[in-house]
């Protein structure tokens, strides 16, 4: 990394640990003041409203199964100009020399080829379901039923949809030892910090 930005994080760091040794001294001397403005903070932002819209099913199988000789055509023509592009413009091997290396030369030329083929395989397969949807896309009915599946989010926001009041639950009636746990956890980060310069 460049040694500008290195002495960047450093110094954010130092000063960030600074502030979270700032604030567990004041956990310690004035609790109540902490507590009263961690009140005034704590809001609760529920996620149903933001993701309602995201998480509702969207039909449009009628509109593409109406124009599917436009959409079977549309398929046909990009995978076709992606193959012949990879096939009659593009040299693999130069190419893959005017790439990053990303570990050594041989395994960034294993990884660049391996996804020169997988490019082309999908092309392919792009090929084949726009032939399908070209002249008949119910022989791909059964395919699209079993792709096309609903992932809900509500597990994944369940986290976040909850209330996290960390230091009035953990440490009830103990907010300075919170404080001083706090403090520690700063001078840590600036002790770290100090040493690597």
């Amino acid at each position: 990394m460049h040694p500008e930005i290195t002495n960047w994080i450093l110094l954010s760091l130092f000063w960030l640990g600074m502030l979270v040794a700032l604030l567990g001294i004041l956990m310690v001397l004035i609790p109540g003041v902490i507590i009263r403005s961690s009140s005034t903070l704590n809001k609760w932002i529920a996620t149903d409203v933001f993701f309602n819209s995201i998480d509702r099913p969207r039909r449009s199988e009628r509109f593409f199964y109406r124009y599917h000789h436009a959409f079977g055509g549309l398929i046909i023509i990009g995978a076709a100009y992606c193959l012949f592009v990879a096939f009659g413009y593009v040299d693999q091997v130069r190419l893959i020399k005017a790439l990053p290396v990303i570990v050594d030369r041989e395994v960034s030329s294993w990884l660049y080829s391996s996804l020169y083929y997988a490019l082309i395989a999908a092309n392919f397969f792009a090929l084949v379901i726009g032939c399908f949807v070209l002249v008949r896309p119910s022989l791909i009915k059964e395919f699209e039923m079993r792709v096309n599946r609903w992932i809900g989010n509500e597990d994944l926001l369940r986290s976040l949809d909850s209330s996290h009041a960390i230091p009035e639950d953990r440490f009830p009636g103990n907010l300075r030892l919170f404080g001083i746990a706090v403090f520690l956890g700063g001078v840590f980060i600036m002790f770290n910090v100090v040493l690597s310069l």
